[in-house]
């Protein structure tokens, strides 16, 4: 059986500014490299997030960063902009 895709979602910097950020990967570990956490920063900080929105736009290019600036909720996946480092 195949592993299933995960999407995990955090706060994040990478923009300069404060923002919703996004990664999809098979497992923690692979997330973890992609978004150059450690182990206690994406245990304490970072989630698997279930909101559709979100899944829909990680799931779209997996193991691709994505960040949406916004204050409050309710991002769309149009304002998720794939990350460049």
């Amino acid at each position: 059986m195949a592993k299933k895709l995960k999407v995990w979602g955090g706060m994040s910097f990478r923009t300069g500014k404060q923002s919703r950020t996004l990664v999809a990967a098979y497992t923690k570990k692979r997330a973890m490299e992609i978004l150059g956490l450690t182990s206690s920063a994406m245990t304490n900080y970072w989630s698997i997030t279930g909101n559709e929105v979100e899944v829909a736009v990680a799931t779209s290019k997996p193991e691709t960063v994505f960040c949406a600036i916004k204050d409050g909720y309710g991002l769309t996946a149009g304002e998720f902009k794939a990350f460049e480092k």
